[in-house]
């Protein structure tokens, strides 16, 4: 048993990762702060002014530059954030927590399951709307389930895709280098 015990603890990553599966569990992000969706809607803002047609170059140049305007100010937080954390591993468990999102598809596909069984299109169109990249008016309700089910799925690729890859990147290899 101390074995075991010993391992485990002596595996910071692996209480990392438990810990920001509870935590989640317990308390979970609410969809509409979570930063992942704030930084979308920054998106969504920063889109309505880049994308006039334009020239090629000129959408060219505006694409770059939001992208630099989104991406940029995310590294410099967490450039500038890595030196007051007394813990590296909570600082990943920050990432961490930021990166997962389980709760809030969970909670999505079984509202749009009630609804899409009791046929409540507008219900269903409610969930999806602020979801989707398209208008939910002319969906049928089969519609409405193949675009719940790519949203589902392509939320659990996004979510598994930055908790594999996002996170260890951000937290290591980034910001390390520019030490």
């Amino acid at each position: 048993m101390d074995d075991l015990f010993n391992q485990l603890y002596s595996n910071g990553a692996l209480l990392v990762m438990w810990g920001a599966l509870l935590f989640h569990l317990i308390i979970p992000f609410p969809r509409d702060v979570h930063p992942a969706i704030l930084w979308h809607k920054f998106a969504e803002l920063l889109s309505s002014k880049v994308n006039i047609n334009s020239t090629y170059n000129q959408s060219l140049i505006s694409g770059t530059l939001a992208w630099l305007l989104m991406c940029v100010p995310a590294y410099l937080v967490l450039w500038a954030l890595q030196p007051l954390v007394w813990q590296p591993q909570l600082f990943e468990l920050a990432l961490l927590l930021i990166a997962l999102d389980w709760k809030n598809n969970e909670k999505l596909a079984g509202e749009l399951i009630h609804a899409l069984a009791k046929e409540d299109k507008l219900k269903a169109r409610k969930l999806l709307e602020p979801l989707l990249n398209r208008d939910t008016e002319r969906l049928s309700p089969l519609g409405l389930g193949k675009a719940g089910a790519e949203t589902l799925i392509m939320g659990m690729a996004v979510t598994s895709f930055a908790s594999c890859f996002g996170m260890p990147s951000a937290a290591e290899s980034p910001l390390s280098c520019i030490d």
